[in-house]
């Protein structure tokens, strides 16, 4: 593999001696290895010491070549050793005209925009809009993010990047006066013209204009994790912010938040000041008395109106992956929804809070945006009320007058990747669990009860509900129900899905399955002897579960020579290469037409135990292969209605790829809820001689060929 360095620059002259030639649609050459060099080996920032930060190995950026056909790809381009960056594949060469950077690597950035920004997300500090975390005071870390480049070439002709800050940098110095030692807690620097400081952004890379997305604030909110200052001593804490201007006669308020109380500082601005990208600006405050801070109920705190902040204390009835329920104190049919949009990760349940944020309205109800949490008092097991308990037209008397209430409702269970809503008798409207932080897709079919507080209503039909607690009916699931092996002696599987004991049973002793009972779910190892005879032999295995649940699987081993008719779809070709192309082949290897209604495709991504679906279109046709592919992917053309930003995967962290029948996996690549890095930067075929999917991924039924190898999508070959 040829090794080229080149620049950020529009360097076309830089190319000439790796072009490469034009390919069509369906083909890719081999990628090349390209090496970007920093202009500063030691650091990714411009900043003099104490500001300079290291670059460290395994850092990467987003690098997006532009091409001379106007179109752009994106590619991860990670620092390996201390003076450049690597990426291994990057297609067509030849044909690029320019390139940008954006550190850090970002798996959203993928491309620029027609005003010539970038395509994806870049988040000021911890890539968070609400609010940056500092361990600890002294810590410089956030003026590593985000940075942009583009093309430059020195005097001399050298090829380098040289990276610049998007944001200005902000050094808050607290001097503690206040005769005892403080832990900062929280630190809030709002400007009075209402400019926005923090958020989310789009960037250009060849200037540094930053295009506001649709989270910013006025407020940069800065969440500090053990930062404790002695007395008569100081402290840094720092942020990155948007850039912007304030007028003279303007005001930065500083608000310093301990678990004790907090202090308001106003730092008056006499000039007009512009806080540009690249600068550093000093806050000198002093704290010199610590304000007690008087936290309402959460009761008194529902009175507020919208806009209003507030500072309350509650007890965490229940937390789910972007909010949290506060409960009164002393009533606890009283309710607040704190809500965060990320995970809560510094409260649990039965935590008795001290918080403070801003009121809000949401689905005509109030709640708390963007919570601080300043101290956790206690904790204690909560005392939950009995919950009311709903009917269809209980759910649409709560819905037509919204009011947070703990409640219990029944229904049906559709888990669909992200999405658990549930089916209610009656009702007018789709239950629906709020961002459950555990993983309920054992529960998917049941009918199953469900305790929590509601908390609105959306999009008009979901009647949302945070749980404290889920209950189910027994269950017992097999996958697949049908298995056909040929004469030969070898072993098959199945899976078995269940909340409960069970065991399994073979009517045949020659067929023997391991292992034979459990708990919960399990993959069940069939092994057979060879069939001898003239006849089919037909084996039964009965799975029966504690209380009672009988399901069956037949097996079904042919004769020497004999041909059984395939009925069912199949994975038949996984494309896991550069950039964007991504692309799964589906194969229908029955004797007839088959609806796609029925099927989708669930992408398990990182380890993850949900899905994503993709909910397959129309039908496919005998002995027919279709092609889905990511809706940037460009080595191999397909239908706009056979694209989706949801199929992307990189191979690494345990991503899976499953092909669903009526909510039931039956065919799966790659291992669900495995982190290990597997399928990265190949294509992979099944083997002729597979006839019919596998709810196991068996690894041997797929051969392995080389990064962007596209020549054999959109046909498949299985032996008759």
């Amino acid at each position: 593999m040829k090794k080229t360095i080149f620049s950020l620059a529009a360097f076309v002259a830089a190319i000439t001696a790796c072009q490469v030639e034009k390919i069509n649609e369906n083909t890719a050459p081999a990628g090349e290895k390209y090496v970007i060099e920093a202009s500063v080996a030691s650091t990714k920032t411009i900043y003099d010491p104490p500001y300079s930060v290291s670059w460290t190995s395994g850092d990467a950026l987003s690098v997006v070549p532009q091409y001379a056909d106007g179109t752009y790809a994106g590619y991860e381009f990670k620092w390996t050793d201390g003076d450049s960056f690597v990426c291994e594949d990057v297609s067509n060469p030849g044909e690029i005209e320019a390139l940008n950077a954006i550190y850090p690597y970002d798996d959203f950035i993928k491309s620029i925009d027609s005003d010539g920004f970038e395509n994806g997300y870049i988040y000021f500090g911890s890539r968070s809009d609400a609010a940056q975390t500092q361990n600890g005071t002294n810590d410089a870390s956030h003026i590593a993010a985000p940075l942009y480049g583009y093309a430059t070439v020195s005097a001399e002709g050298t090829t380098v990047v040289e990276m610049k800050h998007a944001t200005t940098l902000f050094e808050v110095i607290v001097t503690n006066n206040a005769g005892k030692e403080i832990s900062v807690a929280n630190i809030k620097v709002t400007n009075s013209e209402d400019k926005n400081m923090i958020g989310q952004f789009y960037i250009n890379p060849q200037t540094g204009a930053l295009k506001e997305g649709q989270y910013v604030s006025p407020t940069a909110n800065l969440n500090v994790n053990n930062g404790t200052i002695a007395d008569n001593a100081k402290g840094s804490f720092y942020f990155t912010s948007a850039p912007f201007e304030l007028s003279a006669n303007s005001t930065l308020t500083v608000t310093i938040t301990t678990g004790e109380g907090e202090s308001t500082i106003v730092k008056n601005i006499t000039e007009a000041s512009a806080f540009e990208a690249g600068k550093v600006n000093h806050i000198n405050v002093t704290v010199e008395e610590i304000e007690t801070v008087e936290y309402m109920s959460v009761a008194e705190a529902r009175q507020q109106t919208a806009g209003t902040s507030v500072n309350v204390e509650g007890i965490v009835g229940a937390v789910n992956a972007k909010s949290y329920m506060l409960v009164d104190a002393t009533d606890n049919s009283t309710y607040l929804l704190a809500y965060k949009n990320s995970t809560p990760t510094e409260v649990k349940v039965g935590d008795k809070v001290q918080i403070s944020g801003t009121m809000a309205e949401y689905s005509e109800m109030p709640q708390i945006s963007s919570p601080v949490v300043n101290n956790v008092v206690s904790n204690a097991p909560v005392a939950y009320p009995e919950p009311v308990v709903l009917d269809g037209a209980g759910v649409n008397a709560l819905a037509a007058s919204p009011e947070c209430k703990f409640i219990q409702f029944s229904g049906i269970l559709n888990v669909s990747g992200s999405f658990y809503n549930i089916a209610i008798d009656g009702a007018n409207y789709t239950g629906s669990i709020s961002y459950p932080e555990e993983d309920l897709s054992g529960f998917n079919g049941m009918n199953i009860t469900v305790t929590g507080y509601f908390n609105g209503i959306t999009s008009g039909k979901y009647f949302n509900i945070l749980i404290t607690g889920i209950e189910g009916a027994p269950y017992c699931n097999v996958t697949p129900s049908v298995l056909n092996v040929t004469a030969e002696a070898g072993t098959t599987t199945f899976n078995i899905s269940s909340n409960e004991y069970w065991m399994v049973e073979s009517n045949n002793p020659a067929y023997t399955v391991s292992p034979e009972e459990g708990t919960g779910n399990a993959t069940i190892t069939v092994t057979y002897p060879a069939n001898e005879g003239t006849d089919p032999v037909e084996v039964i295995f009965t799975i029966l579960s504690e209380s009672g649940v009988e399901k069956t699987v037949t097996l079904t081993q042919r004769v020497a020579g004999q041909v059984i008719e395939p009925t069912e779809l199949f994975i038949s070709e996984y494309v896991e290469g550069s950039a964007n192309n991504k692309y799964i082949e589906i194969y229908n290897p029955t004797s007839n037409t088959i609806d796609l209604s029925d099927y989708t495709l669930e992408i398990y991504s990182n380890g993850k135990t949900t899905s994503t679906s993709v909910k397959l279109e129309g039908s496919i046709e005998s002995k027919t292969a279709l092609v889905y592919a990511n809706s940037n992917a460009n080595l191999y053309e397909v239908p706009k209605e056979r694209k989706s930003g949801s199929i992307s995967f990189n191979g690494e962290k345990g991503d899976a790829i499953a092909l669903s029948k009526n909510g039931v996996n039956i065919d799966v690549w790659g291992i669900i809820g495995s982190t290990a890095d597997y399928g990265k930067d190949v294509t992979m075929r099944r083997n002729p001689d597979v006839t019919g999917p596998s709810a196991e991924f068996i690894e041997s039924q797929w051969t392995t060929y080389s990064k962007d190898d596209v020549s054999d999508l959109g046909k498949h070959t299985m032996n008759e």
